[in-house]
């Protein structure tokens, strides 16, 4: 493998209608990588993190997960799930908790790409 595979990649996706349309096909082809959708339509496939931040990342979700499951009010989720913070915009923090009333507002049929908008938990 190059050096080029493991970096990060920003497709603009100029001005199109379709641009969560044109994100979800992305994401499909790059399902073993982290994929975000900026407000301006900027499709960024992640290079994979390295060694320090993965660790990071992996203590903080440990700890928001178990405060998840103590405190029985919402759920912690990874950077594998991604979050409609605006209605044009998705990001996949390293760590994320939701509250168990939003998660049920969403549909079931709807939580394979769910919607979280900021401000709601």
């Amino acid at each position: 493998m190059t050096p080029a595979a493991l970096e990060r990649i920003e497709i603009v996706v100029p001005g199109r209608d379709d641009s969560r349309q044109v994100f979800a096909q992305v994401a499909a082809v790059y399902a073993d990588r982290q994929v975000e959708l900026t407000e301006k339509g900027h499709i960024l496939v992640m290079a994979p993190a390295g060694l320090e931040a993965a660790y990071n990342s992996g203590e903080a979700l440990g700890q928001l997960a178990n405060w998840a499951t103590q405190g029985k009010q919402g759920k912690a989720f990874n950077a594998k799930a991604g979050f409609f913070i605006t209605p044009h915009e998705n990001r996949s923090p390293d760590a994320a908790w939701v509250s168990n009333e939003r998660l049920e507002s969403i549909p079931k049929a709807e939580r394979t790409g769910l919607r979280i908008r900021r401000g709601l938990r």
